[in-house]
């Protein structure tokens, strides 16, 4: 009965853009192994239903994709909606959250920083700071913010089922890793064959466009974030291949920080990124990027401003349980094209 009454709630909230999402449920396996190495994938396991579900057992999708198959009839019909060239076809190599509110439940105290700093909304803190020429008045302020952040980290408590996705995506590395040993195995082979037959083997490991990269971009502190990385733990110390703080310009939402981890990485673009955050600067960003994005946040956090960047600026993906991020690579894998 209470499961009933909280996702009625919670639907109630949502219903001001039903009329731009797709409602997934979720009803197969988080097992990683349903994303496929090496793109050959049809179809996604629907069999058995996932452990450690929370309340919410379903994320939304935009109505702006859609699946091979409605894409032909599109075509073969000769509707009006068309597809458009540029439009994103790309497999996620990379998956970028941010931290606070994303990773961590939301405990910095913001209201504190704008009635210390005298910086209030809608102003951007950041921005503010920035902007003045006065070098000791912009230390200063950066020492409010530091302190109150650095008060934060002392309740700093994990988001719902992060280590769960997170012992997810380290599966997908070693099955990476592992794909990458055979493809170098038959590298060699083939070379060997080659040398000598004196003719060309075309055998190979198609390893394109696959996840292989996690990082993380904050406007939090490098002290904050490294705070973060280190309260993980050594299991998952390796686990991010870049991590950015606000020591970074353009910080978020300037799209720079993607570009950036694209560079970096040598991802094959932009659009090979699924940027994944609470707010509307995580969204944004995505969007300025051309990246796949994704609003999280717990059934209970959600607020306004949730609303609010939903209707303005449309992520692609609304998921409540981080681990829905694992369904959502698995419905990427087998629907990742969309209409304007």
């Amino acid at each position: 009965m209470q499961k009933a009454i909280m996702n009625t709630t919670f639907d109630f909230a949502h219903l001001p853009f039903q009329h731009l999402y797709h409602k997934i449920p979720v009803s197969s396996s988080n097992n990683i192994t349903n994303i496929n190495i090496n793109n050959n994938a049809n179809t996604s396991n629907n069999n058995t239903k996932i452990n450690n579900v929370s309340s919410v057992d379903f994320f939304y999708v935009h109505k702006k994709f859609c699946t091979r198959d409605e894409i032909n009839n599109s075509l073969h019909l000769n509707t009006n909606n068309m597809i458009n060239q540029n439009n994103k076809n790309s497999k996620i190599e990379a998956i970028v959250f941010d931290m606070d509110g994303t990773l961590t439940i939301p405990s910095i105290d913001f209201q504190r920083m704008r009635n210390e700093t005298k910086i209030f909304a809608p102003k951007d803190i950041l921005d503010e700071i920035h902007s003045i020429k006065d070098e000791n008045e912009k230390e200063r302020l950066f020492q409010i913010i530091d302190q109150v952040e650095e008060d934060a980290n002392e309740r700093l408590q994990f988001q719902p089922n992060l280590f769960e996705l997170f012992d997810e995506l380290l599966k997908l590395k070693e099955k990476l890793n592992q794909s990458i040993n055979f493809d170098n195995s038959l590298n060699n082979y083939n070379e060997n064959l080659i040398n000598n037959c004196n003719e060309k083997n075309d055998v190979t490991v198609d390893k394109n466009e696959v996840i292989k990269h996690f990082a993380v971009v904050t406007r939090n502190s490098e002290k904050s974030l490294n705070y973060f990385i280190n309260k993980l733990g050594k299991k998952y110390e390796n686990l991010f291949s870049i991590t950015l703080s606000r020591n970074f310009i353009p910080y978020k939402p300037n799209p720079g920080c993607l570009t950036h981890i694209t560079k970096t990485l040598n991802l094959n673009s932009n659009n090979n990124i699924l940027m994944v955050g609470d707010t509307i600067h995580d969204i944004k960003c995505g969007k300025q990027a051309d990246s796949y994005t994704c609003l999280y946040t717990q059934e209970n956090d959600w607020t306004k401003g949730h609303s609010d960047c939903v209707m303005e600026s449309e992520p692609d993906f609304i998921c409540h349980n981080l681990i829905h991020i694992i369904d959502i690579l698995n419905y990427l894998n087998v629907h990742p094209y969309h209409l304007d």
